[in-house]
């Protein structure tokens, strides 16, 4: 358990560090998997087989409380189709924000990402705008 680390943008927390929180798999829904990574704020896992994700955690600072059936337990478990809050950067750019909003905003990545389909629409990260959700 101590090689948990959560892969939600900028986070980094580890199970060795933070032994209080809880740390969840990517989804085997293909659906649900993409939206994991389009609100980890993380596009880099979407370069990654649907077999190395179900290796890659996201740790339950990342999920609203009314995401898990047992908050209030030693292991915390989430409930079916659960999926974390979007990631945003903040108005100085340095520290995350979790937004509710319909609108998620994502920087544009350095390096070619392929084109990835959600809910019948093609988000393409190859592009020198910011990509509305």
């Amino acid at each position: 358990m101590s090689g948990q680390k959560c892969n939600y943008f900028n986070c980094g927390k580890s199970k060795r560090n933070n032994p209080d929180l809880s740390f969840h798999t990517f989804p085997s829904n293909e659906h649900t998997m993409k939206t994991w990574i389009i609100h980890s704020g993380n596009i880099a896992l979407d370069n990654l087989s649907p077999k190395k994700l179900r290796k890659r955690y996201i740790c339950s600072d990342h999920f609203d409380k009314n995401m898990f059936m047992n908050l209030n337990q030693k292991v915390r478990k989430l409930i079916p189709n659960a999926t974390p809050m979007k990631y945003a950067m903040n108005n100085s750019g340095s520290s995350p924000k979790y937004e509710n909003s319909e609108t998620t905003n994502f920087e544009t990545p350095v390096k070619k990402m392929k084109p990835v389909e959600i809910q019948g629409r093609i988000l393409d990260f190859d592009t020198k705008s910011v990509v509305h959700f």
